[in-house]
C-alpha cells in the first residue's frame, strides 16, 4: 500500500483543504494520504470533505497540538 504524506501545518484556511483535494485527485484508489494539520477548522475541512466524496478518513489529535488525518482514497460511487 503506498502512502504519501503531507505536511499543512501554519497553512491559513482555506490552504489546507485545497492541497489536500489536489494531492488526492492524484492518488490511485486504495492509496492513503497522511496529512499534518495544525488547525481544527481545516481538520472539519477536510475530514468533511473526504467523507462527501466517499474516502475513508480517520483523525487523531497528537499531544503536540497537531492533528493527523488520514485519507485512503476510495473510487467514486456512481450514481444511476
Amino acid at each position: 500500500m503506498v502512502q504519501q504524506r503531507l505536511n499543512v501545518v501554519g497553512d491559513p484556511c482555506p490552504v489546507p483543504l485545497l492541497k489536500v483535494e489536489r494531492k488526492v485527485q492524484l492518488m490511485a484508489p486504495g492509496e492513503s494520504l497522511v496529512v499534518l494539520v495544525g488547525l481544527e477548522q481545516a481538520v472539519k475541512n477536510i475530514y468533511d470533505w473526504a467523507l462527501q466524496e466517499g474516502h475513508a478518513v480517520d483523525v487523531s489529535q497528537r499531544e503536540d497540538g497537531v492533528w493527523d488525518v488520514v485519507i485512503t482514497k476510495r473510487r467514486r460511487k456512481r450514481f444511476t
